[in-house]
């Protein structure tokens, strides 16, 4: 399992750590990355599940500062990684192996990994002939010049 924090002063490595460490309590086994970034008037953190192969898409909180207690930040951490797990269409909780992330919900095509964008557009090229058939606007018979001089 991977997980990796990066912050740029000791308490945001802290903070790094206290959000990887609930994590792996709450979801076992998945691999997870998480940035803080702020001063010390306030910040935020942003949370990646590193299987996801495409950009750097999860879940952002700018305002970490603003919470009220520490378990309304516990609170919002595990609804932010359980809903980076739903978006990858993994089930919350721990990790299954046989599971695979094959893309996340919400991204954009040009940004999903090569493998999910190739099947994509081969459904959507499918879905084109299809329709077009359906239609009457493809021929599925040849061209009478074209039968005559295959029979000739």
């Amino acid at each position: 399992m991977r997980m990796w924090g990066e912050a740029a002063s000791p308490w945001m490595a802290e903070m790094a750590k206290d959000i990887l460490g609930l994590l792996d309590t709450v979801y076992p086994g998945h691999p997870w990355k998480v940035h803080v970034y702020g001063d010390e008037t306030g910040g935020g953190y942003h949370i990646r599940h590193l299987e996801f192969d495409g950009k750097p898409y999860g879940m952002n909180q700018p305002n970490a500062h603003m919470f009220g207690s520490a378990s309304e930040f516990r609170a919002d951490v595990i609804r932010k990684g359980g809903e980076i797990l739903e978006r990858v269409a993994l089930r919350r909780g721990r990790r299954d192996e046989a599971e695979q992330v094959t893309h996340m919900e919400g991204v954009p095509l040009k940004h999903q990994p090569i493998q999910y964008q190739e099947a994509q557009k081969d459904k959507q090229l499918d879905q084109i002939v299809k329709t077009a058939i359906a239609e009457g606007a493809l021929r599925t018979e040849p061209m009478p010049q074209v039968k005559e001089a295959g029979d000739g």
